[in-house]
């Protein structure tokens, strides 16, 4: 089922995009307008990706994030918890795959994450 939804995200992005690109490539070939409009999809593009990735404050890390892959999730949670780290956000699902978050002994914020 994550292979389905991304690749459904991946085409549903390309189509959207793909508009754009066309009307972009069509002003060019009849040098109508160039600059504006290469600025104006340039400026909206780069509002709506900084939008997208800080739209949700509580989702929004202030630093790097690291990933660790595992293939058994909940046997991987166990073992931080007994090693003295905190699970700071339980296991959850995403488009990804499933995940959780933890902050080790030294307050160091990390996320495990498994396909599975």
């Amino acid at each position: 089922m994550p292979l389905f939804a991304g690749f459904a995200t991946s085409i549903s992005l390309i189509v959207a995009i793909g508009a754009q690109n066309a009307f972009v490539l069509r002003q060019g070939l009849r040098r109508e307008h160039v600059l504006p409009v290469v600025l104006t999809c340039a400026l909206s593009d780069a509002l709506l990706i900084s939008s997208g990735i800080n739209g949700d404050a509580d989702h929004r890390p202030m630093h790097p994030l690291p990933v660790v892959y595992v293939q058994d999730l909940e046997a991987a949670q166990a073992k931080v918890v007994d090693a003295g780290g905190i699970v700071t956000r339980a296991i959850f699902s995403f488009p990804g795959g499933r995940r959780f978050h933890f902050a080790d002994p030294a307050g160091n914020e990390l996320a495990v994450w498994s396909d599975r």
